[in-house]
């Protein structure tokens, strides 16, 4: 039985595997890009990813309206990436199209960490953490820590170290202890 077993999980990452090979076709990858097991990636001709970008698995990216992802970027499991969204007074009224399409920007070395969901038209700035569970419906600054829901600024990512002589130095960040 565990060779049924064995087989058919190869069998599984194969298929896997060239699904992930035809999704990259389809997008504008960079090099050295990610995209792990059950992604969902919806019009991926309209992703951008840039060189170093990891897409966990189980990760959606409803791109209609154009997502774009900077290098060196990490995109945790069940992570959501929506640049479409209903316009239910459109809806009401009987009114063309329903849709409304606004584009997602994830800046570079940013952290989106498992289950948050990214609404559209957000633009994360670079080296930003987007906390686990964190509902995204604003912009989030360079440099910050987000999270709850919606998604607040809880602090800054790197701190400014004083060298003695009036100018300082980025401090990264070394736990969550202390003030912020």
């Amino acid at each position: 039985m565990r060779i049924f077993y064995s087989l058919a999980d190869y069998i599984f990452r194969m298929l896997d595997n060239l699904k992930t090979a035809s999704l990259k076709s389809r997008m504008r990858c960079g090099n050295a890009v990610t995209i792990r097991e059950n992604a969902l990636i919806y019009c991926p001709e309209r992703v951008n990813l840039a060189s170093g970008v990891y897409i966990g698995p189980r990760v959606m990216v409803m791109a209609q309206g154009g997502v774009e992802i900077g290098e060196r970027t990490m995109v945790g499991p069940c992570v959501t990436i929506l640049s479409v969204n209903h316009d239910f007074q459109k809806a009401m009224q009987g009114s063309g199209s329903v849709q409304r399409k606004r584009p997602v920007t994830i800046g570079s070395d940013c952290w989106i960490a498992g289950g948050a969901i990214i609404l559209p038209g957000v633009k994360v700035g670079d080296r930003s953490v987007v906390s686990a569970g964190a509902v995204v419906t604003s912009d989030v600054p360079p440099n910050s820590i987000v999270a709850g829901i919606p998604a607040r600024h809880i602090r800054e990512r790197y701190r400014q170290k004083d060298k003695g002589d009036g100018s300082s130095l980025p401090l990264f960040d070394e736990g969550w202890e202390g003030e912020a």
